[in-house]
């Protein structure tokens, strides 16, 4: 179930001679049930995309799988509103935030 252990970490093909990025993703909720980890610590090219980390978390866990396509990020604690507009590094402070539901 989940990560292979806490704090994994994965690396994701990168292009010969690229940069990477170590990022600490925090987990809350149902992601961090599906982990069975507080965070996962992932590898990205640079400069980091969230298109790039969502696919080295679902590397890395594949039990996040379900939950990527509806989650959304923060970084810095500020809700990432456009994905593709969004930056951060590897000393960010990034969540992946799976949807709730209750009233």
């Amino acid at each position: 179930k989940g990560c292979t252990s806490v704090g994994c970490v994965a690396e994701v093909s990168a292009m010969a001679g690229a940069e990477s990025l170590a990022v600490k993703v925090l987990l809350f909720g149902p992601a961090r049930e599906a982990a069975d980890a507080g965070h996962v610590e992932v590898s990205v090219p640079a400069p980091g995309t969230l298109a790039a980390l969502r696919e080295a978390l679902k590397e890395a866990c594949p039990a996040l799988g379900p939950l990527l396509p509806s989650s959304r990020f923060s970084v810095e604690q500020e809700l990432v509103q456009d994905e593709a507009s969004a930056a951060f590094s590897a000393s960010s402070e990034v969540a992946l935030i799976p949807p709730v539901s209750g009233g």
